[in-house]
């Protein structure tokens, strides 16, 4: 594959987490004792995962996310510190950070997540003292709606590119949707709301909104609508599946890279799902570009 690498400077604003990730055949049952086949403990989180990539896609990229003054996110920014992403918020609270315990299956390549964190969402009054100006490209996580509507005012009032993830329904995301340049709509949003496919789901949402739309669907591909024309990019079936957590967050920070270098549309999608692809076929996100 061949990347552009003219660098845009992206703020993206989410949770990070600590992820411990354990691999095995087949899931365990209850009262079950296994021994997993690998361990790797790494950072996680949708907005972490989707900066790793941009970092080495050649952006220069900062995460905004509240910290917890715990030894935990000591770890978390040390390890994003190590993928060349920037933490603009240096201040902690009381509180626990973001912890995923992962179990991956090498059989049906599927994966558990059992999350915990009891730190509060970032708010406004904390992101807007940060340098804005500095950045080109904004993106937010479907979360907290009532702080980021008000982000996302605020960034567009400096009249800079904006995309959203929706990955679960939440009460009152949809007053982010006017806001948002380029949206991207998981499947489980999409079925959450009662679409069967992506392209419906598509076709609903551009009813009411101008912008670039995409949707992927795991095995079916990614779609993608911009301009009143629906783009579909196949997944690469062909390719052996190692492991597909932040596959994903690979694909929102490809469409991203893309759309950001000047690719066409369907350019975009299909560069975008070719680097999930990518992603699958190897264990994490590091070296990945």
């Amino acid at each position: 594959m061949t990347y552009s690498r003219a660098m845009v400077s992206i703020l993206l604003t989410g949770i990070a987490a600590l992820d411990i990730i354990h691999s095995l055949d087949t899931y365990p049952g209850a009262d079950d004792e296994v021994r997993a086949d690998a361990r790797r403990i790494s950072c996680g989180g949708n907005a972490a995962n989707s900066a790793n990539v941009l970092a080495q896609l050649g952006h220069s990229v900062s995460l905004a996310c509240n910290w917890a003054d715990d030894l935990i996110a000591t770890e978390i920014r040390a390890l994003l510190s190590q993928r060349n992403i920037n933490l603009p918020i240096h201040t902690s609270m009381p509180g626990q950070s973001p912890l995923s315990c992962i179990t991956l299956s090498s059989q049906t390549h599927s994966r558990n997540i059992i999350h915990y964190r009891d730190l509060p969402e970032l708010d406004f009054k904390t992101w807007q003292q940060l340098p804005l100006d500095n950045y080109l490209w904004f993106h937010f996580e479907g979360r907290n709606p009532d702080h980021t509507v008000r982000m996302m005012q605020a960034a567009r009032d400096l009249n800079c590119h904006i995309s959203l993830e929706l990955e679960k329904p939440r009460d009152g995301l949809d007053q982010l949707l006017p806001l948002a340049d380029v949206i991207m709509l998981s499947r489980p949003y999409a079925e959450a709301h009662g679409f069967a496919s992506a392209r419906e789901c598509l076709e609903y949402f551009s009813r009411n909104h101008q912008g670039i739309l995409s949707c992927t669907w795991g095995q079916q591909g990614a779609w993608l609508y911009s301009r009143g024309q629906m783009y579909h990019a196949q997944a690469q079936t062909t390719a052996r599946i190692v492991d597909t957590l932040g596959a994903g967050d690979t694909y929102n920070a490809g469409l991203i890279h893309a759309i950001a270098t000047g690719m066409r549309a369907d350019q975009a999608v299909d560069f975008a799902a070719r680097l999930a692809t990518t992603k699958t076929t190897q264990t994490g996100l590091d070296q990945l570009v």
